[in-house]
């Protein structure tokens, strides 16, 4: 790995150079270099079973964020009636673990009220 990277992890420009990157603007490649270097420093904050071994977390450097489409956006892309419905399943199980999670936190601070 080490023949692909220099002394600070950093990809080699001369084996992976990607010319849509050289197309941006100046603006541009900033704000993605600033946007990068931000999600290093949280990755860096995840414990390692999150992110993966060394390795793992080095091919995920440079990846930009991802961003989760919205419900809309999901139901459109389905190509089944059944793709459809693990869409809509699935959209309704996370609404419900996160009102209860909201709702377990209230819970914990309102006990916690009572016992000072």
């Amino acid at each position: 790995m080490a023949e692909n990277t220099d002394n600070n992890g950093v990809p080699l420009q001369s084996k992976y150079n990607n010319p849509e990157y050289d197309k941006l603007a100046s603006a541009q490649k900033e704000y993605y270099n600033t946007v990068i270097n931000l999600k290093r420093k949280k990755d860096a904050l995840l414990p390692s079973d999150r992110v993966g071994d060394s390795e793992d977390r080095l091919k995920g450097l440079f990846k930009a964020p991802q961003i989760r489409k919205g419900f809309i956006e999901r139901l459109k892309g389905t190509k089944s009636m059944k793709q459809f419905f693990q869409e809509v399943t699935t959209t309704i199980s996370l609404l419900i673990y996160l009102i209860s999670f909201r709702d377990n936190i209230k819970i914990k601070k309102f006990i916690f009220s009572l016992s000072l």
